[in-house]
């Protein structure tokens, strides 16, 4: 079995599960209910919702305890069960995972405001929340997932409360709005250098307005984040449809989002509120199709000096390359067109016959229809077609290669000369003229062709029975 921290590690793209009210919306669950404790009075349900996602793709699924600390569940009387609940979620979901996947621990937030914003302490607030790492540790979770804060220090709050218990991976995510910051005013890329500082292992966003919106701010965290980023969005906002309320964006366009997300940076993508075990199914096979075969490497932002004892290698020293531009030298470099197939063998002889000819270096197209993007003379791009054969390559790295452009009188030859092939002859005509100055084609007057056409006599009667009506008799 791998293990949370595995799948930090190991540079691949995992699916997260999909929101759990939802689901249990979805089965029959009224909303006035306390839906955490639904662990301790409908276990099967918050089961089948864990095996719902299992069976979709999930690599890790959260426990149904977003709400269960004591701030939130005091407002049903359940304060005192806050570690019976956490336990008892904590639990389901590790039966139903098994060992071959990950349970994190879901905490939200408090609902209340801390300091400087609410009367409520940053100690007291670490208090509340270290009362339900406790259960979720006793559950047997593999990592925790801090999720849908709004406040940084509510957050850090949060880290610190587990960090005192465990040194379990902590997912940390917050959730913007429509402007691409929280509700007090941060912006992605303090998200995520905040998230980092604390500590966190893998950093990100969920929940907000919707995909496209998180897309901007998994942009912008990418461009400064060192830990691996999380998008777990909603499936857009609810819609009221009748006497409910739903979530309409289908599980192909949060698939189609999901991949714009992992091309961003995202490692860890999900689903939050609206989304079902469809919608992750959908996100599971994409990333299905688009997972790495190899893991990739991570590579450290700072500079690696040499060690003390190791000279670099000169510039001259290093190739003839080097060394020509060491010496401020020019140096060649042709573009080859790659072939259409799979054989080789006539773009390696081109690329022979321009190493004997004295090219330096060789660089080969996208593909058989890319444009050439290298030379450039007197400002207009200039264009060599293909070499027919590997005589024509020489002779155009010659050309090329002596600096000095002899024009030549016509562009045809006698016999006595030798055969000169169409691509060279195309090169020369092009070469010769690329300084001659171009005067405009003149513009051909078309003839208008007129075509006898035969009388007819139906429509010569009918123009005149129609003259006729329209002057009168």
């Amino acid at each position: 079995m791998s293990s949370l921290r595995d799948l930090i590690d190991d540079g691949r793209v995992h699916v997260v599960d999909g929101a759990m009210g939802t689901a249990l919306y979805g089965k029959g669950m009224f909303v006035n209910v306390c839906y955490d404790e639904l662990n301790l009075t409908h276990a099967e349900l918050v089961k089948e919702v864990h095996e719902g996602y299992v069976r979709a793709g999930a690599e890790i699924i959260e426990t149904n305890t977003f709400g269960a600390n004591p701030v939130k569940l005091s407002s049903y009387g359940l304060e005192e069960r806050t570690a019976a609940i956490n336990t008892a979620a904590a639990s389901l979901a590790r039966d139903v995972a098994g060992k071959k996947v990950c349970v994190a621990g879901a905490i939200g937030p408090l609902g209340i405001r801390i300091e400087p914003w609410g009367p409520t302490s940053h100690d007291e607030a670490e208090e509340y929340f270290r009362h339900q790492v406790r259960g979720l540790l006793e559950g047997g979770v593999d990592g925790f997932c801090l999720e849908t804060f709004s406040d940084l220090d509510e957050l850090h709050a949060a880290y610190r409360a587990v960090r005192s218990l465990s040194d379990l991976p902590v997912i940390a995510q917050m959730t913007i709005d429509e402007s691409g910051q929280t509700a007090y005013g941060t912006d992605a890329e303090h998200i995520a250098a905040a998230l980092t500082e604390f500590g966190s292992d893998v950093v990100g966003l969920n929940c907000s307005v919707g995909p496209a919106i998180m897309l901007e701010g998994i942009e912008r965290m990418a461009e400064v984040a060192e830990r691996p980023l999380t998008a777990q969005p909603n499936a857009g906002l609810p819609r009221v449809v009748g006497d409910r309320k739903i979530y309409l964006s289908s599980p192909e366009y949060m698939a189609n989002y999901a991949q714009r997300l992992i091309r961003a940076g995202a490692r860890f993508v999900g689903g939050c509120c609206g989304t079902t075990h469809e919608h992750i199914k959908a996100i599971s096979d994409l990333v299905a199709t688009t997972q790495p075969r190899q893991a990739s490497v991570v590579v450290a932002k700072h500079d690696v000096a040499a060690a003390a004892e190791v000279e670099p290698v000169p510039l001259a020293e290093r190739s003839e390359w080097g060394r020509k531009l060491a010496a401020g030298e020019f140096v060649t470099n042709v573009e080859l067109i790659p072939p259409k197939g799979w054989q080789s063998d006539a773009l390696v002889a081109h690329a022979r016959a321009l190493a004997e000819a004295g090219v330096d270096a060789v660089s080969i197209l996208d593909g058989p229809r890319a444009q050439s993007r290298m030379g450039n003379r007197n400002g207009r791009a200039l264009h060599v077609p293909r070499p027919q054969h590997a005589g024509d390559a020489q002779r155009l790295a010659g050309r090329r290669g002596s600096g000095a452009q002899k024009p030549a009188p016509d562009n045809r030859r006698s016999a006595a000369h030798g055969t000169v092939s169409g691509f060279h002859r195309s090169v020369r005509h092009r070469l010769d003229r690329a300084n001659q100055r171009r005067v405009p084609s003149q513009s051909r007057a078309r003839p208008r062709w007129r075509v006898a056409r035969r009388p007819d006599p139906i429509r010569g009667r009918r123009r005149a029975q129609s003259d006729h009506c329209r002057h009168g008799p």
